[in-house]
């Protein structure tokens, strides 16, 4: 079973464990629970044995990338040092294209004459950046999926996922199987949220959608609705309303400066540097964008929606079990099924300080499930990227598939020797263009700061 087979199998494996841990917790009869139960371990041992395939996979799959890069290695000389560029497998058209791209963009990050040609193929494509920005080059796939990851720039790139099996061009190679830091760095928090709203990718900046408008109204969809009428009533006019929904992209840039004479002694590591230099930074401003965002030159927040469900908290200051019934049924139970609490640190750690009246927590985490278990049957995710305990919007809930974010699909990189000439330093600037907004804002429920 190749990847692409076991990673179809391992969602078809999660789902069905899903779908029995709610049989199990609604299950009345002794005889419906032991059912349930004998069930779901029967399921948990088939995922047990899937991960261990998996493991396996991943393992030679690693083994198989160290042995094609250590064939691989190919150069753009660089003060007699060298980068690995070449792709592995016997390049189709469109493989040496992307290595073409990828020896372009390493000789311009290292302060190299690019021919015309080259710097033609790497120019942004999009018309929304701004004159500065378009005077760069835009990432290759590879370097992307380095800054960012592969399954977001497989998204703003419109590309299929690619598997290990590979997409028939070779790009697989230029992937990096695993990221690891050449410093000594703490890591910073992963992006959680970018992972799963629905990314689409823009040429112009901005997106526009027809919506439905829609009410909680009893047998009301869109203004659509049904009656009862006599015989030979009159039948009632009924028609639905839309709307659209604009999502404004917003340019986001940030830059860091290197020693030209460290750049002259070693040829640098670009998906390394870019990835640990620049990676943390955007998904911190990113997701935290996505939560509380303004909307005024960045995305606009879920918090922040007009639109959004609020639900009063049961006491000030603090977030109990109550709350967390009362967020969840705000939201249509058609509406839940990919929903998930987000919350700060600081609201676990009032849950897990709670205790009833002889002094037994009332939350704990389930050591065998991992440090994020659930709220209510939902998976929450823990952030320091939302309000803190007692402020609005401290604990979120919903399914973020329903926020949508306009990317464009150039992620561009510009090196300038004369910013700090007099500090004889590079400087290398990162620009993207992005935004978003809640697209279905029912489908969310914040807990409001007040009692």
């Amino acid at each position: 079973m190749d990847m692409k087979e076991l990673v179809e199998a391992g969602e078809r494996i999660a789902a069905e464990l899903e779908a029995l841990e709610g049989k199990s917790a609604a299950a009345e009869s002794d005889e419906d629970k032991a059912a349930a139960t004998d069930a779901l371990e029967a399921k948990s041992v088939e995922w047990e044995a899937h991960k261990t395939a998996i493991e396996g996979a991943k393992v030679r799959a690693r083994r198989d990338a160290v042995l094609a890069e250590a064939k691989a290695l190919a150069a753009v000389n660089i003060k007699g040092k060298s980068l690995p560029i070449k792709t592995v497998a016997e390049p189709t058209d469109h493989a040496a294209d992307e290595r073409q791209r990828c020896a372009g963009f390493y000789a311009y990050m290292a302060g190299k004459s690019v021919s015309d040609s080259m710097r033609t193929a790497l120019a942004p494509k999009s018309e929304a950046f701004s004159d500065s920005a378009s005077s760069g080059v835009s990432m290759p796939y590879s370097v992307l999926c380095a800054v960012l990851g592969k399954s977001i720039a497989d998204r703003i790139k419109g590309k299929a996922a690619l598997t290990s099996g590979g997409s028939g061009q070779g790009e697989e190679n230029l992937i990096p199987e695993e990221y690891i830091p050449e410093m000594l760095r703490l890591p910073g928090e992963p992006t959680r949220i970018l992972q799963v709203v629905n990314i689409q990718p823009t040429d112009t900046g901005e997106l526009t959608y027809p919506r439905l408008v829609q009410t909680d109204a009893a047998g009301e969809y869109g203004g659509v609705s049904m009656s009862w009428i006599a015989e030979a009533g009159t039948k009632p006019e009924t028609k639905p309303t839309f709307t659209q929904l604009k999502i404004a992209a917003h340019e986001l840039a940030g830059h860091t400066q290197i020693s030209l004479r460290m750049l002259a002694r070693s040829a640098i590591n670009l998906e390394a540097l870019l990835g640990s230099l620049f990676r943390d930074a955007i998904y911190d401003i990113v997701d935290t964008a996505l939560i509380q965002g303004t909307g005024v030159g960045q995305p606009l927040g879920v918090i922040n929606e007009p639109a959004i469900r609020t639900v009063a908290r049961e006491t000030a200051g603090a977030v109990d079990h109550a709350d967390l019934v009362n967020l969840k049924h705000a939201v249509r139970a058609y509406h839940r099924a990919g929903a998930r609490f987000v919350l700060h640190d600081t609201v676990e750690a009032g849950l897990e300080g709670t205790v009833d009246t002889t002094g037994r927590p009332l939350f704990s985490t389930d050591v065998s499930a991992g440090a994020y278990e659930r709220l209510v049957g939902y998976p929450y995710m823990v952030t320091y990227r939302t309000p803190t305990l007692g402020v609005s919007g401290d604990i979120v809930y919903g399914d973020w598939s329903q926020y949508t974010v306009a990317m464009e699909q150039d992620v561009v990189v510009r090196r300038s020797d004369d910013f700090a000439f007099t500090s004889n330093v590079a400087t290398f600037i990162v620009y993207m263009v992005i935004g978003g907004r809640p697209a279905q804002p029912r489908a969310f429920a914040i807990l409001d700061g007040t009692s």
